[in-house]
C-alpha cells in the first residue's frame, strides 16, 4: 500500500489545471442547458392560452442519437399559418403529426412554444 494518500499530488501541475478547466467547462455547459430548459418552461407557463384559427403549411421531423447501442428518437414540428399571415413553427408529438397534413385549416391552441392542439374544420360545400 503507497505511503501517498492523496492521489493527486503525483500529478504534474499543468494536467492538474487542464483537468480542472475541463471539468469547469463541462460543469458550465451542462448549468446552461438547465437555466436554458427552466426558462423556456417559465415563460411558457407565463404565456397565455392562445386559440386561433390557422393552416398547416409544413411538417418536418428530426432524428436525433441511434449511434452505437442508443436508441434513436424522433422529433415532430409542424408550421402554422395564422389569417394574419404570421407563421411560426411549433414541436408536436409524433400522434398529432400523423393526423394533420399540409394544408390542413382549423382551430389552433396554443401556449407560447406548447402546442396544445389542432382541430380540423372541414370546407363547408
Amino acid at each position: 500500500m503507497p505511503n501517498d494518500v492523496n492521489q493527486l499530488s503525483g500529478m504534474p501541475t499543468p494536467m492538474l489545471v487542464v483537468g480542472g478547466i475541463l471539468f469547469m467547462v463541462v460543469l458550465a455547459l451542462f448549468a446552461t442547458v438547465i437555466v436554458k430548459s427552466v426558462s423556456r418552461w417559465s415563460r411558457n407557463n407565463r404565456s397565455p392560452v392562445v386559440t386561433t384559427m390557422a393552416r398547416l403549411v409544413t411538417k418536418r421531423s428530426q432524428t436525433y442519437g441511434g449511434s452505437g447501442d442508443s436508441g434513436a428518437g424522433t422529433a415532430y414540428f409542424a408550421t402554422f399559418e395564422t389569417p394574419a399571415g404570421e407563421r411560426f413553427e411549433l414541436p408536436v408529438p409524433a400522434r398529432e403529426s400523423g393526423l394533420i397534413a399540409e394544408g390542413d385549416t382549423g382551430e389552433l391552441i396554443y401556449q407560447g412554444t406548447r402546442f396544445k392542439s389542432f382541430a380540423r374544420k372541414s370546407i363547408s360545400s
